[in-house]
């Protein structure tokens, strides 16, 4: 339904007129890579002449600004306040004359509506500039949403994980956030991104430890508030605590390597720009805590059954990555995840513990102090508490021995290691939920 039929008429009658103009016209183009699967497990990035939107409209501008078709549109804008507030700048607000050129402000609201229309295909074709009336009324339709519906906007943070696959389609895991699935698009344009960080082969594989594809995207929903500064440090420290969260639910339930690989923002509409609410904050993409060779094993995979107890954890999680007293612990556990030595595991494991079990400046009988604490924590039976502390004993000794030079790294060693893993996931997880 449209809002404003007298603002679409003059934007039609606009538009009509600069793709009258720019009809034989050269416009800037540039390659944009693109990829081609040729089956699940291979596939080509190929180059394909693209808009150049950087330099668009470039040597058009003049002639642009002076369709006697945006002076009519300028004057339609001005008749509502509603319009005015949402295109033209403060200093452009009063009432211009029929001769005097746009202002600059709603010039650059209509020039991405022009390159929201012209980049509707993969590739660009001279027929892009054909009027399309059903291409038309999809922008149209985003323009008049960001005049008159911003609150309906919607902007994502994207977190992408590697080594992670889902069998359930979408978690709820907090208020406007839920694992997923990534789709095919997002799956693409990791291999665009690692192409361009000097990767340059013609085919690649999802497994080639190289080339990460995601598979689960955590997304986490923002809504704009205004039209200029919508996002500062306040949204991105609530939306990275989510995702620190999420990832802490994940590490605490399997033991399987899991990290973040990447960050990205997302707006669903050409006229709602984010760059500008995102300078001078963290950069669009950037590692978290990823080791530079990521040790792929097993993957983690989420099942239906394990979603309940993902969802309780992510909820206690968001508390605990704010909680001071959890900081050694929550951070060695982070640290162990870097870990490419199993010595160095076990040692992340051991100062997690001593900060979770061992009562401050008490160091004397420290073995025997940790021990009976976590099996009285963590076992519900005597036998069970035994088991519990032998273990902690056997890993204790175990670490003793790496920081003498004793150790040999048999069987035995590396299912100390993971044991003593499995206990400290155990620990937090309930510490989570007390």
């Amino acid at each position: 339904m449209v809002a404003n039929e007298r603002l679409r008429d003059a934007c039609e009658a606009w538009l009509r007129a600069a793709l009258t103009y720019l009809h034989g016209k050269q416009v800037p183009l540039q390659d944009e890579r693109q990829v081609v699967w040729a089956s699940e497990q291979a596939l080509q990035i190929i180059s394909v002449p693209v808009l150049d939107t950087r330099l668009f409209p470039g040597a058009h501008r003049e002639t642009l600004a002076s369709l006697p078709e945006l002076h009519a549109l300028t004057q339609v804008v001005q008749e509502s306040a509603e319009t005015t507030n949402a295109l033209l700048a403060v200093t452009d607000a009063p009432a211009l004359s029929s001769t005097e050129p746009a202002p600059s402000s709603l010039r650059s609201h209509l020039d991405r509506f022009l390159i929201a229309y012209l980049k509707h295909s993969d590739a660009w074709a001279p027929t892009d500039v054909e009027f399309v009336s059903d291409r038309f009324g999809h922008v149209y339709a985003q323009f008049e949403q960001f005049i008159y519906g911003l609150a309906s906007i919607d902007a994502w943070w994207l977190y992408q994980f590697d080594n992670f696959s889902t069998e359930v389609d979408a978690i709820p895991v907090a208020p406007g956030a839920r694992l997923r699935r990534a789709t095919q698009a997002e799956r693409d344009q990791a291999v665009i991104d690692h192409s361009r960080r000097d990767v340059s082969r013609a085919t690649a594989f999802p497994f080639d430890a190289r080339l990460l594809i995601p598979e689960v995207v955590l997304e986490v929903k923002r809504t704009l508030t205004s039209r200029s500064g919508g996002f500062g440090p306040d949204d991105y420290g609530a939306s990275h605590q989510i995702a620190q969260a999420v990832l802490l639910a994940l590490r605490l339930i399997k033991p399987e390597p899991i990290s973040i690989d990447s960050f990205q923002t997302q707006v669903d509409n050409p006229f709602a720009d984010l760059s500008p609410r995102l300078s001078g904050f963290p950069p669009s993409s950037f590692r978290w805590d990823r080791p530079l060779g990521f040790p792929f094993g097993s993957q983690y995979v989420i099942a239906p059954k394990d979603v309940v107890e993902l969802q309780a954890l992510c909820r206690h999680a968001q508390r605990a990555v704010s909680d001071p007293l959890l900081t050694v612990p929550l951070k060695r556990l982070n640290d162990s995840y870097l870990r490419t030595d199993l010595a160095d595991q076990l040692i992340d494991y051991w100062v997690a513990l001593e900060s979770l079990f061992l009562p401050e400046k008490f160091a004397r009988e420290m073995t025997e102090v940790v021990a009976q604490a976590m099996a009285h924590y963590l076992g519900r039976t005597v036998s069970e508490r035994k088991s519990i502390a032998a273990s902690v004993h056997s890993s204790h000794k175990t670490r003793s021995d790496i920081v003498h030079g004793k150790v040999s790294q048999d069987k035995q060693y590396e299912a100390t290691v993971a044991k003593t893993g499995s206990l400290l996931r155990r620990a937090l997880q309930q510490r989570l939920g007390e």
